[in-house]
């Protein structure tokens, strides 16, 4: 009895950190990617206002990326590495890359070690194949509440955000293409108009 007690007492310790470990290594050998998505918002208003968007992540090592939305809003925030353009409902901004906070799946890809830094793990859920790792920043005036990184046979499937205004966001991944070849003409900055 008490070896069945210590077995499940080391189960339940470690099945945390195997979630964990393999959140932080799903990118791992990337050099680039192309991640396709689809996201549902629901914003805290009356009526929980849904709004439905589709989307393009491209990112390429180090630190370049370009998402951009393809439906429902229009929006594009290019990062060259060293700078980034935000063009959101036509309002531009050009800025350094390294005053802005990125969007932790971005920061995820990028340096697993910092997002570590960054996010604590809070829980580890697993049902059959499914495993939904919840995230919470461990700093303070934080975007995001809390996010969920759903895995399916280690497979990135959805990310659902939850920001401090209460706002929800469901990004269904629906294809993900790794070290294909990106130009760099992809994450040209051009100035705001």
């Amino acid at each position: 009895m008490k070896l069945l007690k210590a077995l499940l007492i080391i189960l339940f310790l470690t099945v945390p950190a195997l979630g964990r470990e393999e959140l932080y290594n799903l990118f791992n050998g990337v050099k680039t990617l192309k991640i396709v998505y689809s996201q549902r918002t629901k914003l805290p208003v009356a009526g929980d206002e849904v709004s439905l968007y589709e989307g393009v992540i491209y990112y390429k090592r180090p630190l370049k990326f370009r998402w951009e939305y393809t439906k429902g809003a229009n929006v594009l925030i290019i990062s060259d590495g060293k700078f980034f353009k935000s063009e959101i409902e036509g309002e531009c901004q050009v800025g350094e890359l390294s005053n802005q906070p990125l969007f932790p799946l971005i920061e995820l890809i990028e340096n697993p070690q910092k997002f570590k830094r960054d996010f604590k793990v809070k829980e580890v859920e697993k049902e059959g194949s499914i495993e939904i790792i919840t995230v919470k920043p461990k700093y303070e005036e934080a975007f995001f509440r809390e996010l969920k990184f759903v895995l399916k046979k280690g497979r990135l499937k959805e990310v659902e955000t939850l920001q401090e205004d209460g706002t929800k966001a469901k990004y269904r991944i629906k294809k993900v293409i790794r070290n294909l070849p990106l130009k760099d003409s992809l994450f040209k900055i051009t100035p705001c108009k």
